[in-house]
């Protein structure tokens, strides 16, 4: 490369080092060519010295990407052949495996070329001359002066080559030669001493300061080995096997790398004992490069085992150690292993609250916690010193203040008195301490007691997988008697994903205050109770707690003056605690000092009798948490239909009314969204909310076992007049297969065609048409079952049951969402319905039958996977079968998908968990780079977003939101600047609550107290208020948050998934597989692109078909209507034996095609010319090389029907072929030809068992970790295909010893299209015929396959890039129609803008979006993309986080993955080692002088510190007045 080159480039890293992005993107360094940078020079003086200091500081990910995207165009602009300088020509040098470099040799005119210019390099004179502790020691050069003089010694030792030299003796170019590492070395200085500034900006010369230093940092030498490091002895201890004693690995590499450096040394000095090495030329190259090779193998077996030649090394290298789950990283430094925790089994309690665990006595004695001695605990930690570790509550150590720690457990109890007695004296002197007699090494807090776990004491539990921040909860401590396992709330189990069928927990016991009091106040169970992913409630009673909430709830549930109060005492007596007054303990009674007042309400029925109903109790239990705040008021809909309770029963909605319960059911939405207990939550705190559902616990639990409840047989049974509705249904849904499989085919249901006739046609359409076909028929027969089974369902629920609802035990649980639902109830009790297997029915075997027993291409639904059989009565054995196989089928699925989904979420919390809220509300990356200027575009905290625009429910209940926010709403100040804190808030939010407010009527206004103008104001300003009190609090990590909504919610999700796009065959993929295509591997070319365009205002539906029909892609086998192939096995032809090939293609008539579509006649003739015959001479030319394993020498040749006309009626066809017919169905849905998969349909052998191979192969391909998406597949799935690859890339075909030639000289014939003549072929515009000439000994072959494939390959007419087009309603609207096409292309569509709406146009290829429309369009491409994928399952993920990944992913201009090659962009090194391939970016990081300044989490969890984040991202200061 040129030295002005050279130079530019070095300025440009010069700038980048320095911090100036923008600045180096905009200059145009081409046009420099003094030493002066010039973004450097154009910045304005007055700031320039600030700026440099910070960003000198702060390497960013956008400026590292500039870094790395410089060097590559470094290297590519690197002259490979020639120097730019002397334009001598240079050796090329290539690698071989690890540390093998050969240079290979040049040719002799450039050799010579460079002898005639002076310019040969006789390296073994200069390695001879060469003294690396003076001239060439890059560590000893320090100057300009040192480096001339080293350069002149260079061009002295060259001009002493003699002319006369023979060259292939002098000239080491002149043949391959191994490269040793003495020999590289003797390179890499020079190059260095030459190149000294730009080699150093290349690896990493800035420094951790303020300027660039103009030393290298890196030196050449530190490229090369000359010691190993070894580490010490307690590194590498000896394993024991029982009664042997075995070396460590490590030792044994060590050995080995020792035994092969001491066999070189020996090699070099000759064998004598002197210490100085022999000349150069002396040494017998062939056994030093050897031996040096053996030591380069040793050290890379020690530094990476897998890199070593020979034998593989069972001892793991440093790389080996390094990486992987087992690895340092992974493994001991961010897996941190842990004291006082705990591990058991959980078992259900509901008497405990719902923020407290349950701790067995073996666990409490086991786990301390060291506190501190105070007069005020003086008396209950002597008390525990007293009773050592064996006795609870009791102490196992005593810790003094000279940091002596005592053991009590070998302690009489005597001994253990007597050092409890001591807790509160002070040493009187300090002499003989640890601290050496320095009195400030005495503690003055006192001593520290060691206690056993006590109530009160805040836990953090944990289950795994611990996909969201709610999996790992602080809970109270509960210490349980006599009890084994863990005891939880039933209340917690949504939150942690658990059930007690056997999981088990973990417990951890903070240590210090600071840990308890986050515990007590962040990490408490009842903070959680609203999800991060979506803001929607996680915690909430449930199964028999709802049964009971409905029974005690409901109308006709009254209760006497006695049960009254025995549920209400149930409740809320035990959830004050009680005191004990100290006695004797048989006489102990608990008092409770302090309490809320529970004030009894009047019976709702006086006469006959006093009774009041379950109401009742809710509104006094209401009463009784709320009795010293103000009431609360909501509305909210029930779960349960008023088809269960009655149209106008009043059941249906709950409404509270100042605490009192007026009219509803408490059922499973009263404990989700906008219910009572979120509503407590947001006026009372999360705090209540929490007593509240520990109290509504205890009141379930109490009135179901007053109550019972129990499911039965007659809970199951039906009318008779609802079973004689489900037989005569499901007897006319046998006919439906019929009458299906007919539609399928494009008959009428009037046909009568024989039921052999009829599974012959099915046979040929499914094994011809292949998987489109298999896939249409699977559609057409699912949905019309799927509507046989809703009707039957329909009637018979819940009218159709013999026992009504709600005393109907099974449908009051699966109404209300206790447990279950509807699908559980119809399979019991009416059908199962179809059966599915990843998305489509039964498959076929390849004998075209499901299971044996039933016939081959069976119409009946039976047959298909239909079950209209139910539990209740039992299945068959065929429907029992295939029920295991759809059990199965979801066993394996969710088997699979768990490493998928975690794999995900891995890679996106390791990319964004440098993301956090700072105090300015934006977010930001560790390195300072601004990701969002307000988090999630408003600023608003997930949790906190709820009740946010509720205002109908704020103004009813503004009094305890005042009060929650701490201001007073009869002030007047509220009303003043009013205008600046519309400011302050969203203008999304303003525009809302403005028309909340405009369209409130005002009859209404008054309920709300909003009559007046200044409540109004007033309820304005409260509002903004509300807004700014849910904005993010700083040092929150939002990335981590977002990474865990995507992450946790995708394990819902079904591992394949293709979603039917609109009403034609074209589908998209859903699911995690697109997931990782967004997110993980960031894919340009997606698996299924699609584009979607409404038709402008005023088009109908008739236009959209006409634009479809000319954007449609149209295949030569869409428009053939019969294909006959004859044979004729002999003829003559000028004299030679030939066999003949009759093709005859027959086209449909005019009136059969789609509307619109009009194909000419010269569009058939140049398909038929140009593209269908040369492919088929091509094919056929391969079959022919592959099965008589030699060329065509004769070719194929292409003749015209009129030739040898006398021969055909003399010799006329093959028997055994002719004739040969076969005819193309078509789809009769829309008239149209169905579209096939380019793919192969394969030999008539291939089935569905070939059909399943090919899936499971495109489901591997999908699934492949770390693999970009390859394009969409295309071309032919046979024998054929490979020599196809071959003939693509020229290569050769080995078949039986012989290698042929995939192209082949027969080839030739057919390469020009001109060769094949109009009057070789004969089409009259409805038939095409065609004949060809082959040698008469080829060997037999099936040319109807051959040409049904080809012409499937062959277009008629297309559009690049677009295969399919369909009309669809655009997002569901009828009124308006659109487009959809597979596949891409933007100018297409742009083409037709006088009917199409191209300022809607979208796609899903966020890449094509990205090049076209921008970055910013990419942005929102993605969060819609997202959004898409979660809603087909239902799965409601909040926009803030999709915006902010959104943001991540493009605000460096581009595509960012989150996988390791978008990670590799992050200024924090120890991030990037934390993630994958260790090994990889410790030596780039090394190697370039990376700094890593500990302001990721991940680096600083490496290091033991505090992550930056949260309650770690600030200190306190606090002024203690003494």
């Amino acid at each position: 490369m040129h030295k002005k080159q050279v130079r530019r480039y070095a300025d440009q890293l010069e700038v980048l080092y320095k911090g100036y992005e923008v600045e180096a993107s905009k200059a145009n360094l081409d046009m420099v060519e003094d030493d002066t940078c010039p973004t450097e020079s154009s910045l304005e003086s007055g700031n320039k010295s600030e700026i440099a200091a910070y960003r000198n500081e702060v390497t960013t990910s956008v400026v590292l990407s500039q870094i790395k995207d410089l060097l590559k165009r470094f290297m590519e602009d690197m002259p490979k052949k020639k120097c730019a300088n002397c334009e001598a020509f240079n050796p090329a040098l290539r690698s071989e495996g690890v540390g093998k470099i050969f240079q290979s040799p040049l040719q002799k005119s450039k050799l010579t070329t460079n002898i005639q210019r002076g310019l040969r390099l006789d390296l073994a004179s200069i390695i001879n001359n060469v003294d690396f502790n003076k001239a060439y020691s890059a560590e000893t050069v320090h100057n300009s002066s040192d480096i001339e003089v080293a350069l002149n010694q260079d061009k002295d030792r060259n001009s002493t080559i003699e002319k006369g030299s023979d060259v292939t003796t002098l000239d080491s170019c002149s043949q391959l030669r191994y490269l040793t590492a003495f020999e590289v070395r003797v390179h890499i200085n020079r190059l260095w001493n030459r190149e000294r500034h730009i080699c150093s900006l290349i690896w990493g010369s800035r420094k951790f300061g303020n300027e660039i230093s103009n030393k290298a940092f890196i030196q050449s030498s530190d490229f090369f080995l000359e010691a190993v490091l070894v580490p010490p002895n307690r590194f590498r201890p000896p394993n024991r096997l029982q009664d042997a004693l075995m070396e460590h690995p490590m030792n044994i590499l060590y050995t080995d790398l020792i035994q092969a450096n001491m066999n070189l040394v020996n090699v070099l000095r000759d064998g004598s004992t002197k210490s100085e090495p022999v000349p150069f030329a002396s040494i017998n190259s062939a056994q030093v490069t050897s031996l040096w090779l053996s030591l380069q193998n040793c050290i890379n077996k020690l530094i990476d085992s897998s890199t070593a030649i020979g034998r593989k090394s069972e001892q793991n290298g440093i790389r080996q150690i390094l990486e992987k789950k087992d690895g340092l990283f992974r493994m001991n430094l961010m897996g941190k292993r842990v004291n006082y925790s705990c591990r058991s089994v959980i078992s259900p309690d509901p008497y405990i609250a719902v923020n407290e665990i349950g701790i067995p006595p073996y666990f409490a004695t086991r786990l301390t916690y060291p506190e501190k001695v105070t007069h005020w605990n003086i008396h209950k930690l002597r008390e525990a010193v007293a009773n050592g570790p064996s006795i609870y509550p009791g102490a196992t150590h005593v810790e003094d203040e000279l940091g002596v720690v005592v053991s009590l457990n070998n302690l009489s109890r005597s001994q253990r008195l007597a050092i409890s007695k001591t807790l509160l004296s002070t040493p009187s002197s300090t002499q003989g301490s640890t601290g050496g007699g320095n009195p400030e090494s005495v503690r003055v807090t006192g001593k520290i007691v060691y206690r056993h776990l006590e109530d009160g004491d805040v836990l953090l539990v944990n289950r795994q997988p611990t996909l969201h921040k709610p999996s790992m909860m602080g809970h109270i401590a509960r210490v349980l008697k006599g009890e084994k396992t863990l005891r939880l709330h039933y209340a917690n189990c949504s939150t942690y994903n658990a059930d007690f069928d056997g999981d088990e927990m973990n417990v951890h016991f903070p240590q210090d205050e600071v840990a308890r009091a986050e515990a007590y106040q962040i990490v408490n169970a009842n903070q959680q109770y609203v999800g991060p992913t979506s803001g929607t409630p996680l915690r909430g009673l449930i199964q028999d707690h709802i049964v009971s909430a409905t029974l005690l709830t409901k109308k006709d549930t009254f209760l006497t003056k006695e049960e009254y109060q025995q549920l209400i005492c149930s409740a809320c007596l035990s959830a004050a605690p009680a005191i004990y007054p100290k006695g004797k303990r048989q006489k102990r009674v608990g008092v409770i000092e302090h309490d809320n007042s529970i004030i009894s309400m009047p019976p709702a029925i006086l006469k006959p009798k006093r009774l009041w109903t379950g109401k009742q109790v809710i509104s006094t239990v209401m009463g009784y948490l709320t009795s010293s705040r103000s009431p609360y008021s909501i509305k909210n809909s029930g779960k349960v239909s008023g088809e269960y309770w009655g149209r106008n029963s009043g059941e249906t909605k709950v409404r509270i009314k100042d605490n009192e319960l007026l009219h509803g059911v408490i059922d499973k939405a009263q404990f989700g969204k906008y219910g009572l207990v979120h509503a407590f939550k947001e006026f009372y705190g999360a705090d209540a909310a929490g007593q509240l559902l520990s109290i509504l616990s205890k009141l379930f639990t109490s009135f179901l076992q007053m109550y019972g409840f129990t499911c039965g047989i007659s809970d199951l049974l039906l009318v008779p007049e609802g079973e004689k509705h489900r037989k005569s249904k499901l007897a006319e849904s046998q006919e439906l297969g019929l009458k299906v499989h007919k539609r399928f085919l494009g008959l009428s249901d009037d046909v009568n065609s024989g039921t052999e006739e009829l599974k012959l046609q099915i046979e040929n359409r499914l094994q011809t048409k292949g998987p489109s076909a298999s896939a249409l028929l699977d559609r057409l027969m699912s949905s019309s079952m799927n509507v046989v089974t809703s009707e039957v369902n329909n009637e018979l629920f819940p009218k159709g049951l013999s026992k009504r609802f709600p005393h109907n035990c099974l449908s009051l649980m699966t109404t209300t969402g206790a447990k279950g639902g509807l699908v559980n109830f119809t399979q019991i009790s009416s059908l199962l319905g179809q059966q599915e297997l990843e998305g489509r029915r039964v498959p076929r075997m390849s004998s075209g039958k499901t299971l044996p027993c039933f016939s081959a291409w069976d119409t009946s639904a039976r047959a298909g996977g239909f079950i209209s059989d139910r539990f209740l009565s039992g299945l068959h054995l065929q429907e029992y079968y295939f029920h295991c196989m759809a059990g199965r089928d979801g066993l394996v699925d969710t088997a699979v998908k768990t490493s998928r989904s975690g794999y995900l979420q891995r890679c996106l919390v390791k990319n964004l968990e440098c993301l956090r809220v700072h105090y300015d509300y934006s977010v930001r990356d560790s390195d300072g780079s601004i990701i969002q200027f307000r988090y999630g575009e408003d600023g608003v905290d997930v949790l906190k977003t709820s009740y946010l625009t509720q205002f109908k429910t704020l103004a009813v209940n503004h009094a305890l939101l005042s009060k929650r926010i701490g201001v007073n709403t009869a002030d007047e100040a509220l009303c003043e600047n009013r205008q600046s804190s519309f400011e302050m808030v969203s203008d999304a939010f303003h525009q809302e609550l403005k028309g909340f407010i405009k369209m409130l009527a005002k009859n209404k206004r008054d309920g709300l107290h909003l009559s007046k103008q200044r409540d109004r104001l007033n309820f304005k300003r409260l509002m903004n208020l509300n807004f700014l009190s849910s904005c993010a609090e700083p040092g929150e990590p939002v990335g981590i948050l977002a990474a865990q909504s995507i992450g946790e919610p995708s394990t819902q999700m079904t591992l394949n998934t293709f979603h039917l796009a609109g009403r034609g065959e074209m589908n998209v993929t859903l699911g995690i597989p697109r997931l990782r295509e967004i997110f993980m591997t960031a894919a340009k070319n997606i698996s299924t692109p699609v584009m979607t365009c409404p038709l402008l205002p005023g088009k109908s539906r008739d236009d959209a078909e006409r634009l479809a029909t000319q954007l449609r892609k149209v295949c030569l086998a869409d428009v053939i209507e019969k294909l006959e192939v004859a044979v004729v096995p002999f003829s003559f032809h000028n004299g030679k034996v030939r066999k003949l090939y009759d093709i005859k293609l027959i086209f449909h008539s005019d009136d059969k095609y789609p509307p619109y579509l009009k194909l000419q006649k010269y569009e058939f003739e140049n398909a038929l010319q140009y593209q269908f015959v040369p492919t088929i001479m091509r094919e056929l030319t391969k079959v022919i090389s592959l099965r008589s394993g030699e060329r065509a020498k004769d070719g194929i040749q292409v003749l015209s029907l009129s030739q040898l006309g006398e021969l055909e009626e003399e010799n006329g066809a093959d028997e055994e072929e002719e004739p040969k017919t076969k005819k193309l169905p078509k789809d009769s849905e829309n008239g149209e030809e169905v579209e096939e998969d380019e793919q192969d349909t394969g030999a008539e052998e291939d089935g569905a068992d070939a059909e399943k191979r090919r899936a499971q192969e495109n489901d591997e391909r999908a699934y492949e970790e770390e693999a970009e998406d390859d394009d969409s597949m295309d071309g032919v799935n046979n024998v054929d295909a490979e020599y196809e690859h071959s003939e693509e890339e020229g290569g050769e075909i080995e078949k039986g010893g012989n290698k042929l030639d995939a192209a082949g000289e027969e080839s030739d014939k057919i390469s020009a299209p001109n060769l094949v003549q109009k009057k070789q072929i004969n089409f009259d515009g409805s038939t095409f015929e065609m004949r060809l000439s082959v040698k008469h000994d080829t060997p037999h072959i099936l040319l109807s396959e051959m040409v049904e494939r080809v012409a499937r390959q062959v277009t008629l007419r297309s559009l690049d890039g677009i295969d399919r087009v369909s009309v669809i309603d655009y997002n569901g609207d009828t009124s308006i129609p659109a487009l959809q096409t597979e596949g891409i292309n933007f100018e297409g569509l742009w083409s037709m803008c006088d009917d199409l709406d191209i300022n809607r146009l979208t796609t899903n290829s966020i890449g094509a979006i990205l090049e076209i429309y921008g970055v910013e369009a990419a942005r929102a491409t993605i969060v819609s993309e997202v959004k898409k994928v979660f809603m087909s399952y239902g799965i409601s993920v909040d926009v803030r986080h999709l915006n902010l990944i959104a943001d991540f992913m493009t605000h460096a201009g581009g595509f960012r993955p989150c996988n390791r090659i978008g990670i590799d962009s992050n200024s924090s090194p120890f991030l990037k080692m934390s993630f994958e391939t260790v090994s990889k970016f410790l030596v780039e990081s090394t190697l370039k002088n990376q700094w890593d300044r500990l302001e990721s989490p991940s680096s600083r969890i490496i290091l033991g510190q505090v992550v930056d984040m949260g309650t770690g991202s600030f200190d306190l200061l606090q002024n203690i007045v003494v």
